[in-house]
Formats: structure tokens, C-alpha cells, sequence
């Protein structure tokens, strides 16, 4: 059996996407950007930005309910053991 490869079809910056969001149309595979900078008195200046896709932020949702679900769990197995 062979296996042929599929190359990815590229995004609006020239970056290849995967070969499986090729098939997806529309906004999944379209990149969103934020951009913020905070000026605190006259020295201190934090620029913070990011870039993801809509996919990303699902997996970026996953992996953070994930955390939150393990952390939760661990803090009432401690509860439950002060209590015994």
C-alpha cells in the first residue's frame, strides 16, 4: 500500500497549514491577532501580543479545562484527607 502525502495549502502570510486544515473553509483556518500595550508610570512599558487560529484556541481551551479539572480533583482529595 502507498502512501501519498498531501502538502498543506498555504495561509495569507505564506506559512504552510496541515494538510487536513486544507480541507476546512471559512474562518477555522483564518489567524486572529491581538495586540496590547500598558504604560505604568514613566519607566515601565509591557507590549504583549498573539496569534492563533480558531483550532488553536480550542486546543489552547482543552489544555487549560484539563488543568483546572486535575487541579480541582487534587484539591478535595486534600480536603477529604484533613478530614479524616
Amino acid at each position: 500500500m502507498v502512501h501519498s502525502q498531501t502538502p498543506g495549502l498555504p495561509d495569507r502570510d505564506g506559512s504552510r497549514l496541515p494538510a487536513g486544515l486544507g480541507r476546512m473553509t471559512g474562518n477555522l483556518a483564518q489567524r486572529q491577532t491581538a495586540k496590547i500595550g500598558i504604560k505604568i508610570g514613566s519607566r515601565l512599558r509591557l507590549k504583549a501580543s498573539a496569534d492563533v487560529t480558531p483550532i488553536g484556541l480550542l486546543a489552547i481551551t482543552i489544555l487549560v479545562s484539563g488543568i483546572l479539572h486535575s487541579a480541582r480533583l487534587l484539591v478535595r482529595t486534600a480536603i477529604a484527607e484533613q478530614e479524616n
